[in-house]
């Protein structure tokens, strides 16, 4: 039987990440902080129920990912603030040339269909794995690998020529 303490061990490493992932999202710190804290109240009111501890990444993300639709379908008005400033948002270790990278690539995000754009999100931007997303969002690494090519080519086409400057290999910047 899996102790709740395991669950704060299982979930210390993959905080960061969650709030990032809230961020990304919600667009806003305070409904970030509120997304973040109802999926780790959820997912350890029902932390009995993971099988195993090797699922717990695609357990903790799919949980947030349906917590933000839940959201999303509650409200009948969302909130979207078109002037979210990321440098402010990412304040913590951004540099000014990041955050501006990171407007420009999150505005261009946000014209990809959202498969896509949520792939592209979870590999390019937080690190996950192919199969660490295929698992997160329940589909196959095959279809993973189709979003994130035809995100990448949209956002290479909305960005223009230089967009190999943004667009990286998993996890950063250029």
């Amino acid at each position: 039987m899996k102790s709740k303490y395991d669950f704060w061990v299982l979930l210390k490493p993959l905080y960061g990440k969650l709030n990032c992932f809230a961020l990304s999202r919600t667009r806003s710190r305070d409904r970030a902080k509120d997304l973040v804290s109802e999926t780790v109240l959820r997912a350890y009111d029902s932390f009995d129920k993971l099988k195993s501890e090797k699922a717990f990444l695609s357990y903790l993300f799919s949980i947030a990912v349906r917590v933000n639709i839940s959201n999303h379908r509650k409200s009948s008005y969302i909130e979207y603030d078109e002037s979210v400033d990321y440098e402010e948002l990412f304040a913590d270790n951004i540099s000014p040339e990041d955050a501006a990278d990171l407007n420009i690539l999150y505005a261009a995000c946000d014209e990809l269909p959202k498969v896509q754009s949520d792939v592209f999100f979870h590999y390019e931007i937080l690190g996950f794995s192919q199969k660490e997303i295929a698992k997160i969002f329940d589909i196959s690494l095959f279809n993973v690998k189709i979003r994130l090519h035809r995100a990448r080519k949209n956002l290479r086409l909305k960005l223009g020529d230089n967009s190999s400057d943004i667009i990286s290999t998993q996890g950063e910047l250029r």
